[in-house]
């Protein structure tokens, strides 16, 4: 079986002004609200960060769900209300302002396929927080050069990553540079094409007994 990475695009601004947080880094969680996409993870995640690692970030949530009301009311448990700011639903048209205004993309996932969120960060150059869980993590992520893989449900762990990324721009900018790179050399138009041409060509020369007049691209 073969399987061809997603071909994604960038959701076209709109104009809409994203939660404006001055220098802050920009952390994205742009999902539905519900169990299965682990936010609560998320929160008590930055709920373990010291008060000078917060004040460097703020967080955004983009999206709506039937535990929408919870979460707002755990970030305010938790202390966060000033750290997060929840936006609710978004056309898609509308998410490109939310996605290039953001630093950081964080899909803490409980279990996902494949995440398209996690390929549209990577899309924009972000610096990815996977969850290991997400079927897109070992597509997307490649460890220390375009961000990291989470355990959602390991807190600790979660937050010292966070605080890694945050507290160091140097790293910031380097997993941002490793995740356009990876977007521009496997994810492109031409490369997805060249994939699909492949496969096509591998199909039909398997249906034909013949050998294949060209290797097909693994990805």
């Amino acid at each position: 079986m073969r399987v061809s990475p997603y071909l994604t695009s960038r959701p076209p601004l709109t104009g809409e002004t994203p939660v404006a947080r001055g220098d802050k880094v920009r952390l994205l969680f742009a999902n539905s609200i519900n169990e299965r996409k682990g936010l609560g993870h998320l929160l008590d995640a930055l709920a373990l960060l010291d008060a000078d690692t917060r004040s460097r970030l703020h967080l955004t949530v983009v999206g709506d769900g039937p535990l929408r009301e919870a979460m707002e009311r755990k970030s305010e448990a938790l202390g966060l209300s000033g750290d997060v700011s929840f936006v609710g639903r978004r056309s898609y048209d509308a998410l490109g302002s939310f996605y290039a205004d953001a630093d950081i993309l964080v899909v803490p996932s409980l279990v996902d396929y494949r995440s398209l969120a996690s390929f549209e960060g990577l899309n924009h150059g972000l610096a990815l927080l996977i969850s290991e869980n997400d079927g897109a993590s070992h597509e997307t992520v490649v460890d220390g050069e375009t961000g990291f893989m989470i355990a959602p449900g390991d807190h600790r762990d979660f937050a010292d990553k966070i605080e890694r990324i945050v507290c160091d721009d140097a790293l910031l900018r380097r997993l941002q540079t490793g995740s356009a790179r990876l977007a521009r050399d496997r994810f492109s138009i031409d490369r997805i094409a060249d994939n699909i041409a492949d496969s096509i060509d591998l199909a039909k020369q398997r249906a034909t007994g013949r050998t294949p007049m060209r290797p097909a691209i693994s990805t």
